[in-house]
């Protein structure tokens, strides 16, 4: 049986199987986008009369409704059968079978040309991108007149397509064919002038190309219009990337991957049970940048605080439940500042970062400079989350930050970093020790209330043996676990003994208190 087919990525069109379905009349063709963006899901009338008609719908409003929606529904059952608009109490949905609507076809295969490149599939990802892109037959809904719920749809719809050209291009430059996606991206930065990315993955080509001068040219035009139509200047990145090509550096520092849709997800297992940090949690929820922020700057927070006291937990339980506001991925670095290990160095760590970001290790700089201006290159125009745990100092830090607008940077440290608050403008949350309830809380949660309450006394006083410490209590839990016959207050005279090796596992550093 031929199913319907449903395009919004040009003029709205609809086809069973390769014959064209035609829809009459203005009204039916904006109730029909409507249903269409929404596929699958209720619309109420009121959403439908407001779409039609933005301004001052007509008291018959809501009987034209009905009447466009049975005229809709008439001719694609002259397609289909059963109906393939539901009425609800509400208003109205269109039952869109898998595969049949190209804007959830094109988000299939751009999730699936994601989990190839990130695999290393790069050729394979770039053919189902290219394939997407060839669902767009021009502006989307072009020729329906732009209400508000529409624009907003189309203004959606038109960054996915200019993200996608973006990744396929990324894909193909990483592949070496420079001069293929040139024009492409010539055109799509034409249409999208001050689109930083196109910018960059064009400067990239051209100059690996052998022509430096188009690379500043294009780099011109992207200024020239920010200046005229924003008054601002382009972002640090481009900026540097500009610097390279006028020093006429080799192609490698240009970053043989610059743009790459590799999709890092560095993140740490977090913890389990996170308790106290009720407070911290929301102030992170309201610094870390929303889905739609159009900040001008790269979030800072330091997380502050005593050896012990929950700092990297915090950060990864915030990492992780904020994941999905970083699409482009997130990156992890413990640099060792107060381990016995041999402290991590900011060149190690940036090469860390670099290869995650899809850079052969043959096009690494070897400066440091170099490889945090390449660093910042790959990062333009993406939105990432970024861990920096046990920081040092100031200096250790800051080139390891972004220049782009939209990343957060979470860095913990037992320092203040007031350099990086006063200069880098972070914010900066203190961490303090549990409270008795809070601690007692925890203790709870990783032996059992049963085993805790059962002796009150020594449960208080090995709360006040650990001073506090999530570490700390972590350590004792897990001590006794592993002695699931010995009670509370024999851990605690020991520790009232001074023995101290009841904090010491010694399979890990990280876990010694």
């Amino acid at each position: 049986m031929k199913l319907l087919r449903y395009a919004i990525l040009g003029r709205l069109a609809v086809w069973h199987g390769n014959k064209p379905v035609h829809i009459s009349g203005r009204r039916q063709h904006v109730v029909l986008a409507l249903l269409l963006l929404h596929a699958n899901r209720d619309v109420t009338i009121e959403r439908l009369v407001d779409t039609v008609w933005p301004d001052l719908p007509p008291e018959t409003a809501r009987a034209q409704i009905q009447t466009a929606v049975w005229r809709i529904r008439k001719t694609l059952m002259g397609h289909r059968s059963p109906d393939p608009v539901i009425t609800s109490a509400s208003g109205y949905r269109l039952v869109v079978e898998p595969g049949r609507w190209n804007v959830l076809h094109v988000d299939e295969l751009r999730q699936r040309a994601r989990t190839l490149a990130k695999d290393g599939h790069l050729d394979e990802a770039a053919g189902l991108l290219a394939e997407a892109l060839g669902y767009w037959r021009g502006a989307p809904l072009a020729g329906l007149e732009r209400t508000a719920p529409l624009r907003a749809a189309t203004h959606r719809l038109a960054e996915q397509h200019v993200a996608t050209i973006e990744e396929w291009a990324a894909l193909r430059l990483h592949a070496g064919y420079h001069a293929e996606i040139v024009d492409v991206l010539g055109a799509a930065s034409a249409e999208h002038p001050m689109r930083e990315g196109l910018t960059e993955l064009l400067m990239v080509a051209e100059y690996r190309r052998g022509r430096p001068a188009a690379a500043l040219a294009a780099y011109d035009r992207l200024r020239q219009a920010l200046a005229d139509e924003l008054g601002i200047e382009p972002g640090a990145a481009l900026r540097a990337l500009q610097t390279q090509v006028l020093r006429s550096p080799t192609p490698h520092l240009l970053g043989a991957d610059a743009g790459s849709t590799v999709v890092p997800r560095q993140l740490p297992a977090g913890i389990d049970a996170l308790v106290g940090r009720d407070q911290a949690l929301t102030r992170l929820d309201r610094l870390a940048p929303a889905h739609d922020d159009s900040t001008s700057t790269v979030t800072i927070v330091a997380i502050t605080g005593t050896a012990g006291v929950g700092k990297t937990a915090l950060a990864l339980h915030c990492g992780h439940s904020m994941a999905e506001r970083f699409p482009d991925g997130q990156l992890y670095v413990d640099l060792r500042g107060f381990d016995s290990l041999e402290t991590m160095s900011t060149g190690q760590a940036l090469k860390g970062f670099l290869t995650a970001l899809g850079t052969n290790s043959t096009a690494i700089p070897n400066a440091v400079t170099d490889r945090a201006s390449l660093y910042r290159s790959l990062l333009a125009g993406r939105r990432m989350l970024i861990v920096l745990d046990n920081v040092s100092s100031v200096d250790q830090v800051r080139p390891l930050l972004p220049g782009t607008p939209g990343c957060l940077v979470l860095v913990t440290s037992r320092i203040d970093l007031v350099g990086l608050v006063i200069r880098d403008g972070a914010h900066r949350i203190p961490l303090d020790r549990l409270s008795r309830d809070e601690s007692l809380d925890l203790l709870r949660r990783l032996l059992g209330a049963d085993r805790v309450d059962a002796y009150p006394r020594a449960a208080a006083r090995l709360v006040e043996q650990c001073a506090g410490l999530p570490l700390a209590l972590r350590v004792i839990a897990e001590r006794a676990t592993r002695r699931p016959h010995t009670t509370l207050d024999r851990l605690t005279a020991e520790l009232d003994g001074g023995n101290l090796d009841v904090f010491d596992f010694g399979d890990d550093p990280s876990t010694t208190v």
